[in-house]
């Protein structure tokens, strides 16, 4: 059974969304600032993982990843790791656990990020409908 809500987001408690991993995914450059845009984390909890994302965009990718039986290879060609350093170079998906990739697990994960995705839209969806 997965566990899904959001919390808001306050000052340097959340600040793993500075890391290099999450650059490149949708909603990356949400506000800090609370008093301009109340931000949340939302967080999806499966198979003894918790999932946290920066806004609810970041979801779908997740969703594909884990939707995917067998995955292409991760290994970047050569001129790209001399352009960068190995943290930057780093994608998303490379800092997820391995044990999630198992076929049960992954079913359940992408049932859970569905269920989540669903939700946190629909409170959006009921959020931007009030006057």
């Amino acid at each position: 059974m997965a566990r899904i809500w959001k919390e808001p987001r306050t000052g340097h408690a959340n600040s793993h969304f500075d890391l290099h991993g999450y650059q490149g995914l949708p909603g990356h450059d949400v506000s800090r600032d609370v008093k301009l845009l109340p931000v949340y984390t939302y967080c999806v909890e499966v198979c003894g993982f918790c999932f946290r994302f920066g806004s609810v965009d970041q979801i779908p990718p997740f969703i594909e990843y884990y939707s995917m039986k067998i995955h292409p290879s991760s290994r970047l060609p050569d001129s790209h790791w001399l352009r960068a350093e190995h943290d930057v170079a780093q994608r998303w998906f490379e800092r997820l656990p391995g044990h999630l990739r198992k076929e049960s697990k992954r079913l359940r994960v992408v049932k859970a990020l569905g269920e989540a995705l669903e939700q946190f839209q629909k409170e959006q969806n009921d959020g931007n409908n009030v006057c």
